[in-house]
């Protein structure tokens, strides 16, 4: 009679472990780009009004439906897992996604052009990342990247100076006394604001 009741018991979970499955896989092949396109709004809305608690909760459903939609190399992906890093990074909790910001860089650096406006913003969320970790001598080949990507007009060559600014510091972080030499005679030739 102890056999009866523990074999349904069993079968029951199974039932139930089926069923749940089951629904996790609908939910996963149920997106669609409207969807998703919905739950942007509802996002944005949420980081217009400061509420990044609300922002990351969307963003992360819009990064699971993206996920489902896209490949990870895609520019729509990218952008979309660059923007939950930001609502993260504007909630002070960017070291809690640190391999995300590293894989948002990767990405942008290995299949968007580095002067796309969302290559910039995870550099720059990457830099910002590497510097919150103390890991100075890592953040050194961003701000060259960086700087590898300006052009000779005006604004850009504001933007070398502050990246000047960063790699005079780095150097002195890392204890390169004489890279950080060179970082502050170097502007003063290489810029000009004519």
């Amino acid at each position: 009679m102890k056999k009866r009741p523990l074999y349904l018991f069993c079968l029951i979970l199974l039932c139930l472990i089926t069923t749940q499955i089951n629904w996790a896989q609908a939910d996963q092949s149920n997106w669609t780009e409207e969807k998703v396109g919905k739950l942007s709004v509802k996002a944005d809305r949420a980081a217009t009004r400061k509420n990044w608690r609300l922002a990351i909760k969307y963003g992360e459903r819009i990064l699971e439906g993206s996920a489902a939609l896209y490949e990870v190399n895609d520019p729509t992906y990218i952008t979309r897992l660059k923007n939950l890093n930001r609502y993260y990074d504007k909630a002070g909790r960017l070291t809690e996604v640190a391999g995300r910001v590293k894989l948002a860089y990767e990405l942008a650096k290995d299949n968007l052009e580095p002067s796309h406006s969302v290559a910039t913003t995870c550099r720059a969320l990457y830099y910002r990342l590497l510097i919150t970790q103390k890991k100075h001598q890592e953040a050194i080949p961003v701000v060259y990247f960086n700087m590898s990507t300006l052009t000779k007009g005006k604004d850009d060559q504001f933007r070398k100076l502050h990246y000047f600014r960063q790699i005079y510091a780095l150097y002195g972080l890392t204890g390169q006394f004489e890279k950080e030499e060179e970082a502050l005679v170097v502007p003063q030739f290489e810029i000009s604001f004519l």
